[in-house]
């Protein structure tokens, strides 16, 4: 030590380390004695980091050389591979300094010795040679310096790794290992190990990883356990995020019911009984570990967990995504920031496991149904006393889970969890949350996507739900057999079916089963009612809009249950069928810039959001398009009243002329959108607003190009292609969500739909049915007005169809059902307007209906007096046409009279002009007699409603009678 002491205190500071680490790596190289070389390690190790270029230029072969030729001295072996972490771990200046592009800088000397170690020959495998030595240190260091090249150059650390014989088995074993900070460094070194990689995934799982890991959890106490259990819960996260074979590999090896203990550390119960000394212990580990990862920063690798920017944002961010409320909800008292993690971490792995739109799911879904993992999430999901991003994490993976699944929907279904001291159904208490105005978006959201999950293709479930809307007057009946539903003992533990409705059985004559499920869902319509016409909530609007439009998706019997469906907008007030009150709030949303259902308006909630007013216009056009999409009888019903089709084209000119944004884009899409189901599923012959007429208004009012672009744009628009990737809603902000991915699943069929139904070429390809004369027992929309007034006396009597399903009815008598249940609804002109309902006073019938006719007969009028003024005109054109022609004929006979020459070049123009004027004139002549005979067309148009009016009762003045002559004169 004098010997350096001396050259320290003779050089200059930049030559006394240079010499120094000369005079150290020529002792290392060339002396014989393994003490000094072992002390030459040491002091280049601690030379390392101030000069960390001359070391590792001088010194990197000579360090390898040493692993090689004296590994089987510890203590030397150890100071190498410290020497080699703090060469090859960047400086904070270093890593600053990075290109534009994020590549490291040339001056990054981490990265550059990182490289230059890995490019020696076999470097990895004789590092993963070190990991069978038995001694604390040198295996601690060696997983140490393998996660920091794994760090800094992660693809080509994985080929080498995957290139040496027995490397994965080597760090598999250190799972094993009973010191646990190599254990928990082998956590980290895999984590980072299988983040991309498929083959190593593989071999990893086969290596019997799952099991390993599972006992680990469970022996530090699953979810109260440290951080120990978050690296676990990473790690099984990457060997299972779409890697079918593992996903397969995990089911088949019983894994999946190792994950209920895992979730009752999560449940109240648990909660309650959770004993302090227990917690004492996990915590103590996780500092243990913790104080590791403190002692590997002051060696310049402490960032290898805390900088892992994946598992950050898989156990954080997107976690927090969901609950973007957290930071200012505070945490339950049993519930640690680590538990929390543990937590939202341990459903994002169930969620893996089930991924949406993947048929091959479904036996993972029955297999977590049998062991009961469904109830355990229903437990979790609706408590109150949870931390946000917990509570959001838990709907969006029990919503996984049994999405799609009829069994384990109807298993959720039958469960029940506390709410303010009640015991109520899932279904509610998921209402309850979802409409809750003090609950953050993101919980909401969430809560709506386990109620779509709920009934997505389950069409008993969707009927039971509508059956309970208010006003309803057609029984529920389930399509499928009571006893194959979710009844046996494969629920699992924690399921408690409740009990049947004596009364329901006893009114509905239904079988135990389908009043059970009926039971289950009791409030949920009435509930969704509420929440859709909600002034005090713009947000409960919207989102009981999507909640009930999945309802109706798909399902015939449940927009039939819809349509009879009448609410009341008031206390005391005559009920209106719920069509009715949508358009009418549509039509108050769109005009006064406010939902209103009272006197009393919420500025708190206007301010608060706003794009409250048209998100609630915007709920309410995606309602009204999962219910006509597919269903004639709901396209009758929007356009028996007479308002509904001018409002949608006045909303398309509004928004087009007033603003080009995103908002606006998204309001003209719907609003085309639904205009164009009503052509598409437009069935009905005789009628004001036929497939004919609202042809005509989309080429005259709108231009066909211009409504196909409407469309188109929503379609490309950022809102509907973001809900389009992703089946859950993964923004936090309200702004940021306009639609959910089963509308954008409706919109891609509907919109083929429409562009077929409106292209000329696919028109004798439409097999929708016409109905040009009224068959025996129904009457048409406009011709039931005055005619038997008595026939029904109430909407209820009238809107009832047959309760068989109509599947099951001959065609004949279906279609009749389906026409008598559209005569009670009336045209809804204002939003003050009640529900047609007959009457014996039919004169006051035919007077409603008369000046509805009296409305179109004026507009008709209107028209032809606009034709008859461009009629003129032209008449006029050509009569000043045919003058120019006379005079130039006169002019070139005169010409040719006085000239019997070759023609001069004045009267070669004047011929190419009386050509040109020759063929003006004709194309004048034949614009004026389609004129003509578009006139008659509407003359005959015109006769027909002033005839279908006298038929009614109705009266024609004088005044009518002679503007009617002189059109036709």
């Amino acid at each position: 030590m004098s010997f350096f002491n001396s050259i320290f205190s003779t050089a200059a500071p930049t030559q006394t380390g240079l010499q120094t680490v000369e005079k150290l790596c020529d002792r290392l190289e060339h002396s014989t004695l393994l003490e000094d070389r072992r002390n030459a390690v040491r002091s280049l190790k601690s030379l390392a980091k101030e000069y960390q270029a001359d070391v590792g230029r001088l010194g990197l072969h000579l360090l390898l050389h040493v692993l090689e030729n004296d590994s089987t001295d510890a203590d030397i072996t150890r100071f190498a591979l410290e020497t080699l972490i703090a060469l090859c771990t960047s400086k904070p200046s270093q890593a600053a300094n990075t290109t534009a592009a994020g590549a490291p800088a040339d001056d990054d000397l981490g990265l550059r010795f990182t490289e230059a170690f890995i490019q020696m020959n076999d470097t990895v495998s004789l590092l993963l040679s070190l990991l069978a030595e038995n001694d604390f240190y040198v295996r601690y260091t060696t997983v140490q310096l393998l996660t920091l090249l794994l760090t800094n150059r992660s693809d080509q650390l994985q080929n080498c790794i995957l290139a040496a014989p027995m490397g994965i088995s080597r760090l598999m074993d250190l799972l094993k290992d009973s010191r646990e900070s190599i254990r928990n460094e082998a956590l980290l070194l895999l984590v980072q190990l299988t983040r991309s990689n498929q083959a190593i995934q593989k071999i990893v799982t086969f290596e019997n990883a799952f099991e390993l890991l599972l006992d680990i959890m469970e022996e530090e106490g699953f979810a109260e356990g440290g951080i120990i259990v978050q690296d676990c819960l990473h790690l099984m996260s990457n060997l299972l995020r779409k890697n079918v074979t593992n996903q397969n590999y995990f089911r088949e090896t019983s894994c999946v019911p190792r994950l209920v203990p895992f979730l009752r550390s999560l449940s109240p119960s648990h909660a309650s009984a959770s004993a302090p000394p227990a917690a004492s212990h996990h915590n103590n580990g996780s500092s243990h570990h913790h104080h590791q990862h403190q002692h590997h920063g002051h060696e310049g690798h402490g960032h290898s967990h805390d900088g892992d920017d994946d598992h950050e944002s898989h156990g954080h961010s997107h976690a927090g995504g969901h609950g973007g409320g957290d930071a200012q909800t505070p945490q339950p008292a049993h519930w640690t920031e680590q538990k929390t993690a543990n937590a939202v971490l341990g459903l994002q792995l169930i969620r893996i496991l089930v991924p949406p739109n993947n048929t091959s799911i479904v036996i993972t879904q029955k297999t977590m149904l049998q062991h009961g993992i469904i109830a355990l999430l229903a437990e979790i999901a609706l408590f109150e006393d949870l931390p946000p991003r917990v509570k959001c994490e838990a709907l969006s993976t029990a919503a996984e889970v049994i999405r799609g699944l009829p069994a384990s929907q109807d298993a959720f279904a039958q469960c029940r969890v506390s709410v303010n001291g009640a015991i109520v159904a899932t279904p509610l208490a998921l209402l309850f949350a979802m409409l809750e105005p003090r609950r953050a978006f993101a919980e909401r959201s969430a809560a709506l996507y386990l109620f779509q999950s709920l009934v997505l293709n389950n069409e008993d479930m969707q009927t039971a739900v509508a059956s309970t809307l208010p006003g309803n007057s057609i029984p529920f009946m389930p399509a499928r057999a009571a006893a194959g539903r979710g009844q046996s003992s494969a629920l699992g533990s924690g399921i408690h079916p409740s009990s049947s409705s004596n009364n329901l059985i006893a009114t509905a004559g239904l079988g135990s089963g389908g009043v059970t499920l009926v039971a289950h869902v009791q409030g949920a319509g009435e509930l969704l009612a509420n929440g859709l016409f909600n002034a005090q909530d713009p947000l409960a609007n919207w989102l009981c809009s999507i909640a009930l439009g999945s309802v109706i998706t798909n399902s015939t019997v449940a927009k039939d249950m819809a349509l009879s469906s009448h609410i009341s907008a008031r206390l005391g007030e005559k009920p209106l069928s719920l069509m009715s009150q949508c358009t009418n709030a549509m039509t108050q949303v769109s005009g006064t810039g406010a939902l209103s259902r009272s006197s009393v308006s919420s500025p708190s909630a206007a301010s608060s959001d706003p794009s409250s007013t048209p998100r609630t216009l915007v709920g309410l056009l995606r309602l009204l398009c999962s219910w006509l999409a597919d269903s004639p009888a709901a396209v009758r019903t929007f356009l028996h009243s007479t308002y509904n089709l001018p409002f949608l084209v006045e909303l398309l000119e509004q928004h087009h002329s007033t603003s080009t944004g995103a908002v606006s884009v998204v309001i003209q899409g719907m609003a085309a959108l639904l205009l164009g189901l009503c052509f598409a599923h437009n069935d009905v012959a005789e009628s004001t607003f036929n497939r004919a007429s609202i042809r005509l208004t989309i080429q005259n009012r709108i231009n066909l190009e211009t409504f196909n672009g409407y469309i188109a744009n929503l379609g490309r628009c950022e809102y509907f292609t973001k809900a389009a990737s992703n089946t859950s809603f993964s923004s936090t902000k309200p702004g940021d969500v306009w639609f959910d991915y089963e509308f954008t699943v409706l919109f891609k069929r509907a919109s083929v739909a429409i562009e077929r139904a409106l292209d000329p070429a696919y028109e004798h390809l439409q097999t929708l049915p016409q109905a040009p004369s009224a068959p025996q027992g129904y009457a048409l929309p406009y011709q039931n007005f005055g005619q038997n007034p008595g026939v029904a006396s109430s909407p209820q009597q009238q809107g009832q169809p047959s309760p068989m399903p109509p599947q099951q009815q001959p065609q004949q008598q279906h279609q009749q059902q389906q026409q008598q249940y559209q005569q009670p609804l009336t045209p809804v002109q204002q939003s003050t307007q009640q529900p047609y309902s007959p009457t014996p006073q039919a004169s006051a019938q035919v007077a409603d209906h008369s000046a509805d006719h009296a409305l179109v007969l004026q507009n008709f009028k209107d028209l032809i007096r606009k034709q008859d003024s461009e009629i003129a005109q032209l008449r006029a054109a050509v009569s000043q046409r045919d003058s120019e022609i006379a005079t130039l004929t006169t002019q070139v006979q005169a010409s040719k009279q006085s000239t019997p020459t070759l023609p001069s070049q004045g009267e070669v123009s004047a011929l190419q002009t009386l050509t040109t004027l020759q063929q003006e004139h004709d194309s004048l002549k034949a614009d004026h007699e389609a004129l003509l005979g578009i006139l008659a067309e509407y003359d005959d148009t015109k006769a027909k409603y002033r005839q279908r009016i006298l038929d009614l009762g109705g009266e024609v003045t004088d005044e009518e009678e002679e503007d009617d002559g002189e059109s036709e004169q």
